[in-house]
């Protein structure tokens, strides 16, 4: 039985796990905080329906399927505010909801947990706005897609890994796809949820619970990535959670391994920051946050006409905005196996003092080292 698969090809979907006739695959957590399935062998028929539909089982074609590209910005100050770019995925759900659909994507509940959830209304929708930095759970909502998508209107947003999974499912369950649109994004890779429950039980400490936590505050500007979490009336800032993803040794394994990683995308609309936007673009405000909108099919053509009305809006070539995860997966950071080994050791507070408190040389010789090869690279041309 060829299931549970590597953990370099496994991206934690738990659609096995949904289409099993048997049920006899279950999602458990391993040691990273990353889930993973396990099989009941002495209950498993050896159907290989869980091989047959795996997302990452497939091959890809590995061709652009980018038909149509836009940066935008939401015409509405108030509402640009409430999302961490552009406020493209805003706009599309508004679309959804005033036709009485349904909206499944990420959010960060009352407990800190990042999970897949279904809103109906734009109360319950906003809490999917916003960047979550950490991976989210979507087990158990592949059956609810699927309803809601035989009554009315469905959008779903998640990584890549994610809407191929819904998309595989439809398949297996013969489900009305007409009625299903699906947004994914420009994916860095999906941090450990283990690893972001440490830092919420850090950062509240003595001091008591972590009420709120926003992984970009836009308060700082765009591309700050500066957080912000809430303990009682005290207000926090901190970039420590931000320094452990960006070293890139918290990601999930098949992160590294994304067969996602490209131009070829599995959603009708991609969406990510438009870096780069003030030098295509000097007009736009950029402080205030820039999406790059990317329509992949016929739907996604019909999402970036609705995104058009609603917003300020250019034609954007790919070019212009390319991205390292438009082009290839994120490479592990040097320091993961040593990183996890001293986890597993010293536990969280070690840690995230010797990855992301770097003392202050350290970070001098980081910059000298940067500065050192730009500066080669200019004078060497």
């Amino acid at each position: 039985m060829p299931v549970p698969i590597s953990k370099s090809e496994c991206c934690g979907c738990s659609l096995c796990a949904e289409v099993c006739p048997v049920k006899c695959i279950t999602m458990t957590s391993d040691d990273e905080g990353f889930r993973y399935p396990m099989v009941t062998e002495s209950s498993c028929i050896h159907c290989e329906k869980c091989v047959k539909l795996c997302p990452f089982a497939s091959k890809k074609n590995l061709k652009n399927t980018v038909c149509e590209s836009v940066v935008c910005q939401h015409e509405v100050a108030e509402e640009l505010m409430k999302s961490r770019s552009g406020a493209a995925f805003a706009i599309c759900s508004d679309w959804v909801l005033q036709n009485g659909g349904a909206i499944y994507g990420a959010v960060l509940t009352p407990e800190m947990v990042v999970v897949h959830t279904r809103a109906v209304n734009s109360e319950e929708r906003d809490k999917m706005r916003g960047s979550k930095y950490v991976q989210s759970n979507i087990e158990g909502l592949y059956s609810s897609i699927l309803s809601d998508a035989e009554k009315g209107l469905v959008l779903f947003s998640g990584t890549a890994c994610q809407v191929d999974a819904v998309k595989q499912y439809f398949k297996m369950a013969q489900g009305n796809s007409r009625n299903l649109y699906t947004i994914d994004l420009i994916c860095h890779g999906v941090a450990s949820p283990q690893i972001f429950a440490d830092f919420i039980a850090f950062a509240g400490g003595k001091r008591g619970k972590v009420e709120k936590f926003v992984f970009r505050d836009k308060k700082f500007g765009w591309d700050s990535h500066i957080a912000t979490y809430v303990i009682g009336n005290m207000s926090c800032q901190s970039t420590l959670y931000r320094n452990l993803y960006n070293e890139n040794i918290v990601i999930r394994p098949s992160c590294h391994n994304c067969h996602y990683a490209s131009l070829d995308r599995v959603a009708d609309l991609t969406i990510a920051d438009a870096w780069n936007v003030q030098n295509v673009y000097p007009s736009f405000d950029y402080k205030q946050g820039v999406s790059l909108c990317m329509a992949n099919t016929e739907k996604g053509v019909q999402l970036l006409e609705i995104i058009k009305e609603k917003s300020i809006w250019e034609t954007a070539a790919i070019e212009d905005f390319m991205q390292n995860n438009m082009r290839k997966p994120t490479p592990p950071g040097k320091d993961r196996e040593a990183f996890w080994r001293d986890y597993k050791k010293k536990g969280f507070r070690y840690v995230l003092h010797k990855y992301a408190q770097k003392s202050i040389w350290v970070r001098l010789l980081n910059a000298a080292r940067y500065y050192t090869k730009r500066a080669c690279k200019i004078y060497g041309k």
